[in-house]
């Protein structure tokens, strides 16, 4: 399940509660992050997801930065495995952490390490 806390102005709370996809296999396509995208929605999980905007053409879109380095998927982060060693973008402020990610890579099960599209 997917648990959403939203706190609002007036300082109250809501939770949605909602089951998880039952796909096993997502389609994609690159999109680059807009530069006009304030910092503060790319680091803090807001409600305020307009630069995560497409068309549904395809179920998720992976963000890339300006240079090429693939940052993060609209819904979460990125995990590449690669020779059994599974990888995540390096965090320079440029997208959300995310606490699992966090934690995977203080277990030392995670490493950060930076792909390119190109």
């Amino acid at each position: 399940y997917r648990l959403k806390i939203l706190l609002n102005s007036e300082i109250k709370f809501e939770t949605i509660v909602s089951p998880l996809p039952e796909k096993s296999i997502f389609t994609g396509k690159f999109h680059l992050l807009p530069k006009v995208v304030n910092p503060t929605f790319i680091k803090n999980k807001t409600t305020e997801r307009k630069h995560l905007a497409h068309n549904h053409e395809t179920d998720l879109i992976l963000l890339t930065s300006e240079d090429g380095k693939v940052l993060e998927f609209d819904i979460g982060n990125i995990v590449i495995e690669e020779d059994g060693k599974w990888y995540t973008p390096s965090y320079k402020d440029d997208f959300l952490k995310g606490c699992m990610r966090d934690y995977l890579i203080d277990s030392d099960k995670l490493v950060e390490k930076d792909f390119n599209k190109n």
